[in-house]
């Protein structure tokens, strides 16, 4: 094992550093390929789909609910600014915003206030009738007996109206879609003209919150990423104080996260709760491939750069330490594969490719634009740095007390 894993990556050095040109022009190409796929990476912003399937929830689904489909829901509330959401005109918008939305594409069923069954007596007969006749906003006539109706129904208290009947509160069912961003905004047109007839809307259910966790998981997502790449490019400007040593590991790194997102479309794996770490975590734990490329690559040139063959001898020298941190890594992540939750696995998998992804590149890409690019100007190394000094310190101290 020890002499394969020596013999591989030594062997991609040398091709990468006898092809240098071709290499970089194949990374670049392979990387706009992978970006491609990357920006059409599907978001999943499901958070039931998150409890494993022995979850003693998704038990009680599979004991009492049905086989199909469960569908998302939507709930939308108003109160009326003066206190009487039961006044006639009150009735009729919020009774005309109800409509408009069991009117949008995807809503299967709707209650409300005036279609809710309602048990009576008719005729000395039990008669099944919807609170409201005709299942809509009562007129003037039927005002008093909507009123009386949904004031006598008990199981329409805290349902379709608050206790103090200063609430009325509607219910829709969707279909499953890919986003509901679209969806959501029919909604907010629908709210508006409701709000601007004297009521206070209130929207809530699945629908809202897996748009405003698509929202939040897309804004996140970048914000992490930018975040990780500037504390990478500042360390790297502390560490090394070299423009080629600080940006090319960077733009290795970042080439890593996009083929790995581009993975990650390929193979039907959305940003999800869980999945949403695996890029910015890439992006800092790729850097681990390219510490040891760079830093064995700038020893290398300020002890023997005036040798032929330093940079293959400087590129060698960290082949069997990267092996060994991806195989080691790659490993850590697949024990993940053996959770019950669907996510966690994807993140597995994704975690797993994308630290293959950096070390390929740390390996393939970096030697060849080191070689493209010759020996840097080397500087007379001065030890005094603060965090130089204490990590010194502190070899030192262990040196003098390894009990």
């Amino acid at each position: 094992m020890s002499s394969m894993l020596r013999t591989f990556p030594e062997r991609l050095i040398g091709f990468s550093l006898r092809h240098a040109r071709a290499v970089v022009a194949a990374t670049f190409a392979a990387t706009i390929v992978f970006g491609w796929f990357a920006l059409k990476v599907k978001v999943n912003p499901d958070f039931i789909s998150l409890l494993p399937k022995d979850s003693d929830v998704n038990a009680l689904l599979a004991e009492y609910g049905t086989n199909a489909v469960q569908p998302d829901v939507l709930v939308f509330a108003v109160t009326a600014d003066d206190g009487d959401v039961l006044d006639p005109a009150a009735l009729r918008a919020y009774g005309e915003a109800v409509k408009a939305v069991a009117a949008l594409p995807g809503v299967q069923s709707a209650v409300s206030p005036f279609n809710l069954v309602n048990f009576g007596w008719e005729n000395d007969r039990l008669a099944i009738r919807p609170m409201s006749t005709g299942g809509v906003a009562p007129d003037a006539r039927h005002l008093d007996e909507f009123r009386a109706r949904l004031s006598g129904t008990r199981y329409a208290r805290n349902l379709v109206v608050s206790a103090s009947g200063r609430m009325l509160i509607s219910y829709f069912q969707t279909e499953s879609m890919g986003s509901f961003k679209g969806f959501m905004a029919e909604v907010d047109g629908i709210t508006a003209a409701v709000r601007a007839a004297g009521l206070t809307p209130y929207v809530t259910g699945t629908v809202p919150l897996n748009v405003r966790t698509e929202f939040h998981l897309s804004r996140d997502a970048a914000r992490l990423l930018g975040l990780a790449a500037l504390i990478i490019l500042l360390s790297y400007l502390a560490s090394y104080r070299s423009l080629r040593a600080m940006v090319l590991p960077l733009v290795s790194v970042v080439f890593g996260t996009v083929w790995t997102v581009g993975f990650m479309s390929i193979a039907g794996y959305p940003l999800s709760l869980i999945t949403i770490v695996a890029p910015p975590l890439i992006l800092i734990f790729g850097n681990e491939y390219n510490i040891f490329t760079t830093s064995e690559y700038l020893r290398v040139a300020r002890a023997e750069a005036a040798a032929a063959g330093w940079i293959a001898r400087a590129a060698r020298n960290v082949a069997s330490p990267i092996a060994m941190a991806v195989l080691t890594t790659v490993i850590g992540f697949l024990s993940l594969l053996t959770t019950s939750i669907r996510q966690t696995r994807e993140f597995a998998v994704i975690a797993s490719v994308g630290s293959l992804a950096c070390a390929f590149l740390a390996l393939f890409f970096l030697p060849a634009m080191y070689a493209l690019l010759g020996p840097p100007v080397v500087r007379s190394h001065r030890p005094g740095g603060a965090v130089e000094r204490a990590m010194r310190g502190l070899a030192a101290f262990s040196a003098r007390h390894p009990a």
